[in-house]
């Protein structure tokens, strides 16, 4: 490899998912009895505890996110050059000159989270220096599904391949069905870029600054409103200069100022493992939010099954991975902040969370429904009783009158009885009757007339009471049903 005076690295970043399921389980599997990959433990000192503890592979049943890198013994094995081999990448249209860039792939990486949303991490050194060259290339290279590269040689195996091809050969050794980019439309999938670029010192990078962040090449032309570089360029010392947008981070570094030492050796390194992991974490978040919105667009989510599905899978994801809040040094933490700012990922979660709204309608309607059923059983269950009653009424109304008509008739017959034997009696005054009349008519006599006076004292007022009692209860009904 020529050295170069200014060092730059160029990190292009390709997400997947695998509808399988279970496949964060599988993945790591088929990633541990491959051999071919190296698990990683990244270097990340200065975020919270209750950050990194998420991210400790020696914990292997609480770890969220699995790292790892390819061997470099094994790219023969995909047909990739050694990390010391040119590639050229050819820019279509040919607005350049020359219209072709030269990169060395230095590094393949895959981090695998629990939530099956994962992100594959291509690091390219371009051989470019000058910072307008080097976003060329990156407008080049970032349409991963259809900018091709190969050896500079020009000696290969299969010609010439596309960077998402060559992700998607590797991970077909992990899965059957990786989707990379989900979120977009067929081959219009664009990489997140993350680059580190040693810059001469310069009064201001502003301008440099916008045509890298967008990735821009020679066919754009400058224009920026003061309100999106206040949003987008960010500088805590004069020698680091960082430019964000949705697609891009850069971070311009200047060792000419003075900090030559620091910059190039401390700041390198921790730009690629402490900002390296924020910035995927960060992606993941916006990968992750994509997935969900994803499900939104294609309304999967019409049942309440799926809603409660959907609802759980978002609040397992927010517990995991959403932090406002990642490490007390400053400059970690206005960095992530800013990233957060421009990516709008406050703005997408209340996207996300518009389907809970719909299910709490749906639990509503379904307790309202619920509450009416219960007060229509309650209803039922009131014109059942009132039903039961009448019956019971009229027929406890019909017994009595019959029993009435039998006491009635009984008093009669006792009447017609007490007739005959007071004609009687009165014959055998007048000796018209020779014969005495017997006792036992006489004791007969006098119980019915006991008998006849009991059910004059008690049935016969008891039964003019009920039928008043009935008549008034029909006239309630009618009265009442006149009101309705």
């Amino acid at each position: 490899m020529a050295e170069q005076k200014y060092r730059n690295s160029v990190t292009l970043f390709l997400p997947f998912i695998d509808d399988e399921e279970n496949s964060f389980d599988k993945i790591r599997k088929k990633i541990t009895l491959s051999n071919e990959w190296q698990l990683c433990k990244d270097k990340i000192r200065y975020m919270h505890r209750y950050i990194t503890e998420k991210f400790d592979t020696s914990d292997q049943n609480t770890c969220q996110c699995f790292h790892y890198k390819l061997d470099n013994q094994f790219r023969e094995k995909y047909n990739i050059l050694p990390a010391d081999a040119l590639y050229v990448a050819i820019e279509w249209p040919k607005a350049s000159d020359p219209p072709f860039f030269g990169f060395y792939l230095e590094d393949i990486d895959i981090f695998c989270f629990s939530t099956e949303v994962n992100i594959m991490a291509l690091r390219l050194r371009f051989t470019e220096q000058d910072s307008y060259r080097i976003a060329a290339a990156e407008y080049c290279v970032k349409k991963v599904a259809n900018t091709s590269i190969l050896p500079a040689d020009g000696e290969s195996k299969n010609g010439s391949i596309t960077l998402q091809r060559m992700a998607e050969n590797i991970t077909k050794t992990l899965t059957d069905s990786a989707d990379f980019f989900f979120f977009a439309n067929r081959k219009s999938g664009r990489a997140n870029i993350l680059t580190y670029l040693e810059v001469p010192k310069k009064d201001n990078y502003t301008e440099e600054l916008y045509f890298m962040k967008h990735a821009y090449g020679s066919g754009f032309h400058y224009y920026e409103t003061q309100k999106a570089i206040e949003l987008e360029n960010f500088a805590l010392t004069d020698d680091v200069t960082w430019g964000i947008t949705t697609e891009a981070v850069v971070c311009l570094v200047c060792p000419e100022r003075g900090r030559k030492d620091f910059l190039e050796n401390v700041f390198y390194n921790n730009f690629h493992n402490e900002y390296f992991f924020m910035y995927t974490l960060l992606l993941h978040q916006k990968y992750m939010l994509y997935k969900l919105l994803t499900k939104i667009g294609r309304g999967s989510l019409n049942t309440h099954e799926t809603l409660v599905a959907y609802r759980d899978e978002l609040y397992e994801f927010e517990t995991d991975f959403v932090f406002s809040h990642i490490t007390e040094v400053p400059q970690y933490q206005l960095l992530y902040s800013r990233i957060v700012e421009v990516f709008a990922l406050r703005a997408m979660y209340e996207d996300v969370h518009e389907p809970l709204v719909s299910l709490r309608e749906v639990r509503s309607d379904e307790e309202r429904r619920a509450r009416e059923e219960e007060q229509r059983a309650r209803e039922e269950e009131r014109i059942a009783r009132e039903e039961e009653q009448r019956q019971q009424e009229a027929h406890n109304a019909r017994f009595e009158s019959t029993l009435g008509l039998l006491s009635i008739l009984g008093i009669f017959s006792a009447l017609v009885d007490s007739f005959d034997f007071a004609g009687e009696f009165f014959a055998w005054c007048r000796g018209e009757q020779s014969s005495a009349i017997p006792v036992f008519r006489v004791l007969f006599l006098v119980v019915v007339v006991i008998i006849s006076c009991f059910v004059l004292w008690n049935v016969v007022p008891h039964l003019i009471r009920n039928f008043k009692k009935n008549r008034q209860i029909k006239k309630d009904r009618e009265n009442s049903r006149d009101g309705e």
